[in-house]
This record gives C-alpha cells, sequence and structure tokens, in this order.
C-alpha cells in the first residue's frame, strides 16, 4: 500500500473539514437553537448537507491517496460525484431559504463543494 498525499490539497481538505467542525460547534452552542423556525431548521438541514458532500469528498480524497488514484469512469467515484454534487446543491437551496448565522457560512461550504465535484467531473 502506497500512500500518495500531496501537500496542498491535504491542506485544503483538512481545512475544509476544520470549518464545518467549528460551524457545528458554534451552532451547538449558540442560543439560536431555542427559536426554531422553518427558516432556521432550512439553514441547519443545509449545514447538514454541506456536511455529508464535504464527508464524500475527504473519503474520496483519502480513498484515491491509499489506492493511488481511479481509472476513467470508476463506479466509486462516479457514485460519490453524484451524490456529493446533489447534496452540494441542496445544501446551497437550502442555506439560500434559510435565514440566521449560519447562513453566509453554509453557502459559502456549499458552493465551494459543488465548485470541488464539477471540477471533479469535469476531470472524467
Amino acid at each position: 500500500m502506497h500512500l500518495d498525499l500531496r501537500p496542498l490539497p491535504s491542506l485544503f481538505f483538512l481545512l475544509l473539514c476544520s470549518y464545518v467542525v467549528w460551524k457545528w460547534t458554534a451552532w451547538f452552542r449558540s442560543k439560536e437553537k431555542e427559536t426554531v423556525t422553518w427558516r432556521a431548521f432550512s439553514v441547519l438541514a443545509g449545514l447538514g448537507l454541506a456536511t455529508a458532500s464535504t464527508g464524500l469528498s475527504v473519503f474520496l480524497f483519502v480513498h484515491a491517496s491509499i489506492t493511488g488514484g481511479y481509472s476513467f469512469y470508476h463506479p466509486v467515484e462516479l457514485f460519490c460525484i453524484r451524490i456529493g454534487s446533489l447534496t452540494a446543491l441542496l445544501g446551497l437551496v437550502a442555506a439560500l431559504l434559510g435565514r440566521g448565522k449560519l447562513k453566509v457560512p453554509v453557502t459559502a461550504i456549499s458552493t465551494l463543494n459543488l465548485l470541488l465535484w464539477l471540477v471533479d467531473a469535469m476531470a472524467q
């Protein structure tokens, strides 16, 4: 097993995961949970979808680093691209519909994930 880690992508995914965890921690510590409206719940659902998209992206990066990469149209990569793009797009829509402190960070995370999935799909 050859581990092929490159410093810049590894740092990027580490920072992205840290930011997502930081936003979850900030939400758990906030007092905003007491006033749950459908718009506040929408932003929270967007954060969950953005987290799922980020998790799939990190899984694909780690899996490719361990296995040495993917061939064209590899089923694991195509599955992650489909589901990751869908969750990023739904997270973006949920964040745009919602309201609260998490609206801007969730929009940024979802947009970044969507762009990453589009780049990965174009590389196929």
